[in-house]
């Protein structure tokens, strides 16, 4: 009758330490954490650049100097700038 006892109390503690080890991510999740070591850099494109000479000159400086070219968005009605007209960010 004792070792019921023992082995149903280990059992439930066993189950009990299970179910907090299971439960813990739910109630307290892990931080996130940014990437680091990374650069930025943003070059506007503006009317005159869009001729694309001097947009191919800024592409291979920069992939010159190891920048990667992360996004290049562009939009017709600019609410940004009148003279901007789209971007390039690098990322190193």
């Amino acid at each position: 009758m004792v070792t019921d006892r023992f082995t149903r109390a280990c059992l439930l503690t066993i189950v009990l330490l299970l179910a907090v080890i299971a439960f813990r991510p739910f109630l307290q999740p892990d931080h996130a954490h940014a990437a680091q070591g990374s650069q930025y850099k943003v070059v506007p494109i503006t009317m005159a650049t869009l001729s694309g000479v001097e947009t191919e000159q800024a592409l291979k400086k920069y992939a010159a100097d190891v920048w990667e070219l992360a996004a290049a968005p562009f939009w017709i009605n600019s609410v940004y700038s009148e003279q901007c007209r789209g971007l390039l960010i690098f990322r190193k």
